[in-house]
């Protein structure tokens, strides 16, 4: 056990024990790739939890796969079905177009052109429009 799996097991608890669960979209994110560990610095963490790209190459602050990727994972029971893989090019900035679609809102803003709605994982609706590239 670590206090990831204790804080987030007690926040699902509480959603549970207050009917509030079914209602409660809980997001995972990294954010970019890991850090980069040198030896003797401030930075060296265990490479057991820190440090992983899976082989990619780059770190966080790169524009290289193990700079940009990073686990996303989501779960809201009745809407996302359990094991669902999504394959999508997604970027946290399109949290915003997601959530404004989701809540039946337009969007609004001076960041707009650069968010993609992906609600089509929750509703099930065609994808209109495709994220074709990150940028850095």
């Amino acid at each position: 056990e670590n206090y990831i799996d204790r804080y987030v097991f007690e926040i699902q608890e509480t959603l549970r024990e207050n009917n509030f669960e079914n209602d409660t979209l809980i997001i995972f994110a990294g954010d970019n790739g890991p850090e980069q560990t040198f030896k003797g610095s401030a930075l060296r963490h265990s490479t057991d939890t820190f440090g992983s790209t899976l082989f990619e190459r780059g770190f966080k602050r790169t524009c290289f796969q193990g700079g940009t990727h990073s686990p996303v994972i989501m779960k809201w029971p009745g809407k996302i079905k359990k094991g669902t893989v999504y394959n999508k090019m997604f970027s946290l900035v399109d949290l915003y177009a997601t959530f404004a679609e989701l809540a039946g809102v337009p969007l609004k803003g001076p960041y707009t052109e650069n968010s993609i709605s992906h609600a089509n994982l929750v509703t099930g609706r065609k994808q209109t429009k495709e994220r074709e590239v990150l940028t850095c």
